[in-house]
């Protein structure tokens, strides 16, 4: 897998628009403009407004890439353009000795194509059959294949479309035509196809441009540059953290000559837009053509179904839930089935065999498809396509039969719930072998649960078990839960020796298995990640949503817990750390910080389990009470005299969720 890098970066200057050109070594061309000059106007999309780039003062520069991989200045004014109100977007094509550069000018609010001959010799284009509906001309993308080709965007009929044309000299262009109209209602091309990088490879051409909706890169395919067949989203827009939170766009690939000879690690720059509305220069290197994503093809007709459908479910449905646990009420009706707890609503439409993730965070939806994007060829992931809507961004994915969460299977069949889940795990230290790094550390993000809520439940807990102990009776310990917190409590504060890019939700509800084999369903946490941290997810995963571990004993004596369980019968050996240094070797992983962030995330499970099991001292004196053996052999009637009033629903499930507290503690001593 492969990470976004900056290139280039200037204070006080916005960068775009880049060019990647080889003669004798490495050159980007770059639209450079101080960040004083922009001129903005209010966007109006009917539910929101935005502030949007209307010009600025720019220019172009030129970069050379030295020997340590470094890029230096080396024109800091490549042509002399005092005569347009603005420019962008630099094409340079070199044929024998001649090298002409195309870039877009404005000159009386009009946007056209000029040519360059030298650094002062420029003359406007001329195209034979424009028509009306062509009101601006920019951002040309030339090739030399006996004739110039040109590739251009072109402001038509209020978008952006896709426009090709021929010539001989390269200043008079024929054959003008549009070859690549924006996309289907609701794809991430819709708005506008924009900015098109196109280059030669085996006996076609590939098209990397920018989508209007998802502000991101997409890929199209042609065997003749004319018709081109998309192939989605390839390089999505970032977090709030990444230096392209607003804009992936204005893509380049390197190549060295007129064709692509390889696929192997191709390096596409292209410039990136943050939260404060600066411009980089960025970079992803990828075999972009071999790792194509290709989710099931989904009809405009069926995702038109859906919205359709979806606006007619009472908006309680999609209201985000406090703990993806505690949902109580399910959609249904004759087609849809909203599914599993989640934070974002999940709906099963039965009759076109589709599951709907319906986010209002974009940030979350374009994590998981890109997640998906990275880890395809890494993990056997449920593809996903995805749509923008006015307000929401749908996830859509094929609903898979027979398919079972790895959470059921460890009640229903766990036999086989013990071999999927230690592929589970052989997969995920796999992943994180190859993409962890002591270097990630500055870059770490945290989902809802960053490491001060999670301190906080830390101190929660140690108060309400200050003076209780929880004793395990397989092992016979007495373990200090305040004492633990506060260690717990420590670890989580360090911070972090190695980070991934790679969370995911890697949890057992999140992974389906379907006879043998894993899928994985959830990426909504992307980003780079503490390596301990995505270990407890995983690990605490096992106690949180399996029920391996049964109470057997249980007893309060003074001020002790005490609890003697056992492990279902072929399952013992994922409760031993023997398993996890095995599986994890070579990762550096802290074994007491991943033992920290369990029993801090299962906060819910102590609160729960105190609650239930605290007496009321006002309505009875006889406090602590439970003093004989519950389990299998039943008692209920001991209960009932002795609490009365007390559920001994709630009682036994405190004694459930304080089983897997101790289960947590005995792994890791």
């Amino acid at each position: 897998m492969n990470t976004i890098k900056r290139e280039l970066s200037e204070e006080k200057l916005i960068m775009f628009a880049p060019e990647y050109y080889y003669d004798s070594g490495e050159y980007l061309y770059v639209t450079c403009g101080s960040v004083n000059d922009r001129i903005y106007e209010q966007k109006d999309w009917g539910n929101t407004k935005e502030r949007w780039y209307k010009k600025g003062n720019n220019h172009f520069c030129c970069y050379k890439r030295t020997m340590d991989g470094e890029w230096i200045l080396v024109d800091d004014n490549v042509l002399f353009t005092g005569e347009f109100e603005d420019v962008m977007k630099l094409s340079v094509v070199k044929v024998g000795d001649r090298k002409l550069m195309w870039f877009s000018g404005l000159k009386d609010n009009q946007w056209d194509i000029y040519v360059a001959h030298s650094s002062q010799d420029i003359e406007k284009v001329t195209f034979a059959n424009v028509t009306e509906s062509e009101i601006h001309r920019f951002l040309p993308c030339v090739l030399y294949d006996g004739v110039y080709k040109m590739w251009y965007a072109s402001r038509n009929i209020g978008h952006r479309r896709i426009f090709y044309a021929e010539s001989n000299d390269g200043v008079r262009w024929t054959g003008n035509r549009m070859v690549l109209d924006i996309g289907e209602m609701f794809s991430g091309d819709n708005y506008a196809v924009d900015c098109p990088n196109v280059v030669k490879y085996q006996q076609g051409y590939i098209m990397f441009y920018g989508g209007g909706s998802s502000r991101g890169i997409h890929l199209a395919i042609s065997k003749d540059g004319l018709n081109w067949e998309r192939k989605g989203l390839i390089i999505p827009r970032g977090t709030e953290s990444e230096e392209s939170y607003n804009y992936s766009f204005y893509p380049a690939l390197a190549i060295r000559g007129s064709s692509l000879d390889s696929v192997k690690d191709l390096t596409l720059y292209y410039a990136g837009e943050d939260i404060d509305h600066n411009w980089r220069i960025l970079s992803m290197t990828d075999n972009f053509l071999d790792n194509i994503y290709e989710p099931k093809k989904i009809s405009c007709g069926d995702i038109c179904y859906i919205s359709e459908r979806l606006n007619q479910i009472p908006e309680e449905f999609f209201k985000n839930q406090t703990d993806c646990n505690c949902k109580e009420d399910y959609y249904e009706d004759e087609e849809i089935v909203q599914l599993r707890p989640s934070t974002v609503p999940v709906f099963n439409f039965k009759n076109k065999g589709l599951v709907v993730k319906v986010m209002t965070d974009r940030v979350k939806a374009e994590n998981e498809y890109k997640a998906r994007l990275m880890l395809q060829n890494r993990l056997d992931v449920v593809e996903a396509s995805i749509f923008y809507l006015a307000e929401k961004v749908l996830l859509v994915m094929p609903y898979i039969e027979g398919a079972r969460s790895c959470d059921e299977l460890s009640i229903k069949d766990k036999d086989r719930f013990y071999y999927i889940y230690l592929q589970m795990l052989s997969d995920c230290a796999d992943v994180l072998r190859i993409n962890a790094s002591e270097s990630f550390v500055p870059k770490v993000q945290y989902t809802g649960q960053t490491p001060n809520l999670l301190c906080q439940w830390c101190e929660e807990i140690g108060e309400k078990y200050r003076s209780i102990k929880l004793v395990s009776g397989v092992s016979g310990k007495r373990y200090n839960i305040s004492e633990q917190m506060r260690r717990a409590k420590e670890l989580i504060s360090k911070v972090p020796a190695c980070c991934a890019l790679f969370s995911g939700d890697i949890n057992l509800h999140n992974v389906l298995c379907i006879g043998s084999n894993v899928k994985y369903l959830d990426f909504e946490y992307w980003g780079y990640y503490d390596v301990d941290y995505i270990v407890a997810k995983i690990i605490g995963s096992l106690y949180k949503h399996c029920d391996c571990l049964e109470a057997i004993n249980f007893y309060i004596s003074e001020n002790e817990i005490v609890i003697r369980y056992r492990i279902e019968d072929g399952l013992k050996h994922l409760f031993t750390m023997e398993l996890y240094r095995e599986i994890l070797t070579d990762i550096k992983v802290n074994f007491e910080r991943i033992k920290a962030y369990i029993l801090s995330k299962l906060f819910f499970r102590f609160k729960v389990a105190y609650d239930n099991l605290q007496m009321n001292t006002a309505e009875s004196n006889t406090g602590w009470l439970i003093n004989e053996t519950i389990g299998d052999r039943g008692h209920k009637h001991l209960i009932d005299s002795a609490l009365g009033y007390i559920d001994d629903g709630k009682i036994r499930g405190a004694i459930s969720e304080l089983t897997r507290v101790i289960g947590v503690l005995d792994l890791f001593e």
